[in-house]
């Protein structure tokens, strides 16, 4: 949703979730999401109940992809992980 469309209360929702799923944002920034897909996944996570931690949903496509959240701190290849990190120090977020 645009923001021009949103009201004081959705804009200030959208505000806490950034806040609190500061990952979403860093890898949705990283990956030159626009802003109205970022503001989904954030809806989602919370929706959810995801962990503060989450950087995207897995797509339920089979077995190994169980529609689960991709947290910070599962993300174990050094070159993904450097990755985030930058990102993250993009947002000026710690990890």
């Amino acid at each position: 949703m645009c923001e021009e469309q949103q009201t004081l209360g959705e804009r200030e929702e959208i505000a806490r979730l950034r806040e609190k799923y500061k990952h979403i944002v860093a890898w949705g920034r990283f990956m030159g999401s626009y802003d109205y897909y970022i503001e989904s996944q954030l809806l989602k996570a919370e929706r959810d109940n995801a962990p503060e931690d989450a950087i995207y949903k897995e797509q339920e496509i089979d077995v190994l992809l169980k529609g689960e959240w991709v947290t910070y701190g599962k993300v174990t290849n050094p070159r993904s992980r450097n990755i985030m990190d930058k990102s993250l120090e993009e947002q000026r977020v710690k990890p």
